[in-house]
């Protein structure tokens, strides 16, 4: 570090010469330094595997007083990610959430039709079918849209609550008062 005036001065004037002379210096020893890195690279990170483990409410205390001090930044940064990257986000929560891919749920859409598995409406371009599957054994069975998913979820996934439900209707005379209503007949 420049001590003197006439160090100081002279450090100024040749600012770009040092900075290149360092380059030069760190670009001569990188190999060195990665074979170091690559050597201390199983104790780096069991070092900083006991790190975490003893200091996790510490670390996690930080976090927390970080996100809150800049939360908007980072709410804002991650509706920017969601909006340049929809195809992603929606591929991640596929594989999470049902283990299907985008491309295995868009030709699922493609054998649907383009519609919903049951009422065969196509999904209005800001929304997509939802994933239908069995709860007990997380099997995938099909697209469904807003109304009939959750349809579905009402009656218990029950093959026989539907079937008397149809029967239900089938025997009411409700229909032809909903459509005297629907076409503006009381």
């Amino acid at each position: 570090m420049a001590k003197t005036p006439a160090q100081r001065r002279w450090r100024e004037a040749n600012r770009e010469r040092e900075t290149e002379r360092l380059r030069l210096s760190y670009l001569a020893r990188l190999p060195e330094i990665e074979a170091k890195r690559e050597a201390n690279r199983d104790t780096a990170k069991a070092y900083a595997a006991k790190y975490r483990a003893a200091n996790r409410e510490k670390l996690a205390a930080n976090q927390r007083a970080i996100y809150a001090a800049n939360s908007e930044t980072y709410k804002a940064n991650s509706r920017e990610w969601y909006r340049n990257n929809k195809r992603r986000a929606h591929d991640r929560s596929l594989r999470t959430t049902y283990g299907l891919s985008v491309d295995e749920y868009d030709a699922m859409l493609l054998a649907q039709s383009g519609g919903c598995a049951i009422c065969r409406t196509s999904p209005s371009p800001q929304r997509r079918l939802s994933v239908d599957h069995c709860h007990a054994t997380g099997r995938v069975r099909g697209l469904l849209c807003d109304r009939c998913n959750p349809g579905l979820g009402h009656f218990l996934d029950s093959p026989a609550l539907l079937r008397a439900a149809s029967t239900y209707l089938a025997t009411s005379d409700d229909e032809a008062h909903i459509l005297a209503l629907v076409n503006g007949v009381n």
